[in-house]
């Protein structure tokens, strides 16, 4: 049946073709319509397989962060690095600022299984740890 369909597919594109001649294209619509009277089912396109809707499961875990006095040089390095974590780890994530002191304090809503909101707190504290531990750094310079 699936070389008919092509068969069917083929011959109708050389009957509509712009550049096919009159003659040429009735011939084809003609040879067409003796596909269709063989085998009916062709008539129809195929119908196509439904996927099945997967169930959304409510999260079973939310993580709650409030990065508070990020250094401006550092705001887009951490979400950056927990957005990624988020991704990687399947969360439903939200990260928002509030810009209202001089430094800026970052906002992280996690969303999903347990181990992967353990996986991203463990994530975040390393992160902060890290920026602090550059921060020192630069300042002993």
């Amino acid at each position: 049946m699936a070389k008919d369909r092509d068969r069917l597919t083929k011959i109708l594109t050389l009957a509509v073709h712009p550049q096919t001649v009159p003659q040429e294209a009735l011939a084809a619509f003609r040879r067409a319509r003796d596909l269709v009277k063989a085998n009916p089912s062709l008539a129809h396109p195929p119908e196509a397989k439904k996927p099945q809707p997967i169930p959304e499961q409510p999260p079973q875990a939310t993580f709650k962060a409030k990065i508070t006095s990020v250094h401006p040089d550092w705001v887009l390095i951490l979400t950056e690095s927990l957005s990624n974590k988020a991704y990687d780890l399947n969360l439903k994530s939200k990260i928002t600022f509030d810009f209202t002191q001089r430094l800026t304090t970052i906002n992280v809503l996690c969303d999903g299984g347990d181990d992967a909101c353990t996986a991203f707190g463990k994530h975040v504290e390393w992160a902060i740890d890290y920026a602090n531990k550059k921060l020192e750094e630069s300042r002993k310079r």
